[in-house]
């Protein structure tokens, strides 16, 4: 996480999958008054939703010595491998009838998966792409069923 302009002394950095059910992956204190930019780091987690929260403030000199917290700016990163898109088997970032057609290929045993596409490509988990894979990847394709990460 990389953020601007914070005048917090203590804080937490928290993630969601619902926006409501709040997880906190890292806790800070004493935070130094930033001149530029701070980076937060934390170990990766599978989140929809971040959140910066201020718990304890500084008085502002330049504000009458008001509490406040400002972000100016907040940019979180993913420095580990991307996420599978469920279904994604091509490399074009979308789930389309060209995705299921690798996955018949695959589960016919006329084509060997990557890595990547053995991950994209197998819904129900159990470790192989087969013809109800492909069926799966169809069904996103044409909107009959949700895409998803893994």
């Amino acid at each position: 996480l990389k953020a601007t302009g914070a005048n917090s002394l203590k804080g937490t950095v928290s993630v969601s999958d619902d926006g409501e059910n709040w997880r906190v992956v890292r806790e800070e204190t004493g935070f130094e008054r930033p001149t530029d930019f701070f980076i937060l780091d934390f170990d990766g987690v599978e989140a929809q939703y971040v959140k910066l929260e201020g718990t304890k403030f500084r008085g502002n000199p330049f504000n009458n010595n008001r509490r406040r917290m400002q972000i100016a700016e907040f940019e979180v990163y993913w420095y580990g491998e991307a996420p599978v898109k469920l279904g994604e088997l091509d490399g074009d970032g979308k789930v389309t009838v060209s995705d299921a057609l690798l996955a018949l290929r695959i589960a016919a045993e006329l084509l060997a998966p990557s890595d990547a596409q053995a991950s994209a490509g197998d819904f129900d988990g159990d470790g192989r792409i087969i013809a109800a894979d492909a069926l799966s990847a169809l069904r996103c394709a044409v909107g009959l069923a949700r895409e998803r990460l893994v």
